[in-house]
C-alpha cells in the first residue's frame, strides 16, 4: 500500500469515525463509567455490600465499553428514533465525497464551509463526512512525514518559501496550488515588475537529484516549444536551496474550479479538449 493510500484510508476512517460520533460516545462513556465506579466505591461499603461489589462494577464498565463504541458506530439517534448508520465507504459515497471534497479544497479555506453546505444540501451526513475529511486534510499525521529510510537527507532539507520571502528575483506573494512534484505560487519579478507563476520542489525533494533533473527535463521540454496552449518558461533557477520554474502567471478560474460547478457545456467543452489536444501535438512534434 502506498503512503498516498494509507493517508486516504485513514482520512476515511477517521472521517467516519467522526460523522459516527464513535468519539463523543466513547468520551462520555468513559466520564459515566468513572463517575459509576468512585460512587460504587463510597456508597457500596456504607450499604454494606460484598467488598467485591465496586470490582464487579468496574468490570461492567470495562465490558460496556466496546459494545458502546459497536453501537455508535452502526446506530444514529434521530428524530424518527434509532436508525443504522449509512457508510461513506460505499463507492458510491465516497465518490461524491471525493468529488466534494476536491472541489472544497480548490477554494480558499474562507469559502470551504459555505461550499460544503451548498453541495450536501439536505445531507447532514454527507456535509459530517466532508467536514471531517477536511480537517483530516489539515491535519499533521506521521503519514505525512517523510520516513528516514525512504528519504534520508529530508532533515536537511530546506523550509518552502513563504509569503513575502524573497527567492533570487522574485517576491513570493501567494500560494496558488500543488500537486505530487510541488508548489506553486504567484509571485513579483522584481527586475521586469511583472507578476509570474514560480513552482517550486516540495521540501523533502529540493536535496533529491533526481527530482531536480526531472524538474530539469521538464524545464527544457517546455523552454523547446513555443505554441499558444503550451505554458512558456522564463527560468529555471536555484536560491537559497529552492529549485523553480518561472513561468507566466495566467489569472482566471482554474479548469478544476469551474468543473465544481458542474458539467461543462458540449461546445465549451469541446473547444478546451481541442486546445489541449493541439498542444500536446506540438510537444509530441518535438520529440
Amino acid at each position: 500500500m502506498t503512503r498516498l493510500s494509507q493517508t486516504t484510508a485513514l482520512g476515511r476512517l477517521i472521517a467516519d469515525l467522526r460523522r459516527r460520533r464513535v468519539f463523543r460516545v466513547t468520551g462520555a462513556y468513559v466520564v459515566i463509567a468513572w463517575v459509576m465506579v468512585e460512587v460504587s466505591s463510597t456508597t457500596f461499603p456504607i450499604l454494606d455490600l460484598p467488598k467485591w461489589s465496586p470490582l464487579f462494577v468496574l468490570v461492567i464498565a470495562l465490558i460496556g465499553l466496546p459494545v458502546a463504541v459497536v453501537l455508535a458506530w452502526a446506530y444514529d439517534v434521530t428524530p424518527d428514533g434509532v436508525q443504522r448508520t449509512d457508510s461513506i465507504t460505499t463507492p458510491e459515497r465516497w465518490r461524491e465525497a471525493q468529488r466534494v471534497l476536491a472541489a472544497a479544497l480548490d477554494l480558499p479555506a474562507s469559502e470551504r464551509q459555505a461550499y460544503v453546505r451548498r453541495a450536501a444540501g439536505a445531507d447532514a451526513a454527507l456535509h459530517a463526512d466532508i467536514v471531517a475529511l477536511i480537517q483530516a486534510h489539515g491535519s499533521a499525521s506521521v503519514l505525512d512525514a517523510p520516513a528516514p529510510h525512504v528519504l534520508p537527507t529530508a532533515a536537511a532539507a530546506v523550509t518552502p518559501p513563504g509569503e513575502g520571502r524573497v527567492v533570487g528575483n522574485y517576491e513570493v506573494l501567494q500560494e496558488i496550488d500543488g500537486g505530487g512534484m510541488g508548489v506553486v505560487y504567484r509571485a513579483r519579478d522584481r527586475r521586469l515588475e511583472r507578476i509570474v507563476a514560480l513552482k517550486f520542489l516540495h521540501p523533502h525533494l529540493s536535496r533529491d537529484e533526481d527530482a531536480k533533473q526531472r524538474l530539469l527535463t521538464e524545464a527544457q521540454a517546455a523552454a523547446a516549444l513555443d505554441h499558444p496552449h503550451v505554458c512558456t518558461l522564463f527560468e529555471i533557477g536555484e536560491a537559497d536551496g529552492h529549485v523553480y520554474l518561472a513561468m507566466p502567471f495566467y489569472d482566471g478560474e482554474t479548469l478544476k474550479r469551474r468543473l465544481s460547478r458542474g458539467p461543462l457545456p458540449l461546445p465549451e467543452a469541446l473547444d478546451l479538449a481541442v486546445q489541449a489536444a493541439s498542444g500536446l501535438a506540438a510537444a509530441h512534434a518535438r520529440g
